[in-house]
């Protein structure tokens, strides 16, 4: 399987997306792991930036908005 390359632009909507499911999450743990997901990816686009390398990505990513809903 082929692995692409993403961009800060994807990692901040990863943790956009993340944001959305924290904030219809009906389980204080739900939210709580959806918020450290969205550091996370927030996090990993600071680091793209900072370093200007590239990240693969991996075939479970990213997040998709017709996962299950908590």
């Amino acid at each position: 399987m082929r692995s692409a390359l993403v961009s800060p632009k994807q990692y901040r909507d990863f943790a956009a997306q993340c944001l959305r499911w924290a904030a219809r999450a009906k389980h204080e743990e739900h939210k709580n792991m959806m918020l450290q997901m969205a550091n996370h990816w927030m996090q990993r686009a600071h680091e793209l930036e900072r370093t200007g390398t590239s990240f693969r990505r991996e075939p479970s990513m990213p997040p998709r908005d017709d996962a299950q809903q908590w």
